[in-house]
């Protein structure tokens, strides 16, 4: 109720330090850390260098550099242009501390299914 005070301000943090909560932590909130790196390489090293792994989010004109990047990035989605990349048809979920498996789309279904192979050999 936000007449209650049940409201927090959207905010943007540069740079926040790899000790703060938005640096370590999978933050649900109306906020978001804004980095800046010397150059893809330090960019993916990064994005890589936390536990924590549900979605990425690369923001670029070039594609290429888009597509190396995303391919690169340790995530469960990546938005390359895109900042709520997902569609029922697709899974959905982290990797890492993020989560385990996924929801939504045919792998989604799939962890809710347990296979079991029988083979069975008659008699002679």
């Amino acid at each position: 109720d936000v007449a209650q005070g049940a409201f927090v301000t959207p905010a943007i943090v540069l740079s926040p330090p790899e000790t703060a909560s938005i640096s370590c932590e999978e933050v649900f909130g109306p906020i978001v850390g804004v980095w800046t790196f010397r150059d893809e390489d330090e960019a993916i090293k990064n994005a890589n260098g936390t536990s924590l792994a549900l979605a990425a989010y690369i923001m670029t004109r070039d594609l290429g550099r888009a597509t190396r990047v995303a391919e690169s990035v340790h995530a469960g989605v990546v938005g390359v242009n895109d900042a709520a990349p997902t569609i029922p048809e697709a899974p959905f979920g982290g990797i890492g501390m993020s989560g385990y498996g996924k929801e939504g789309g045919r792998h989604g279904l799939l962890d809710f299914l347990d296979f079991k192979f029988i083979s069975t050999r008659l008699p002679k």
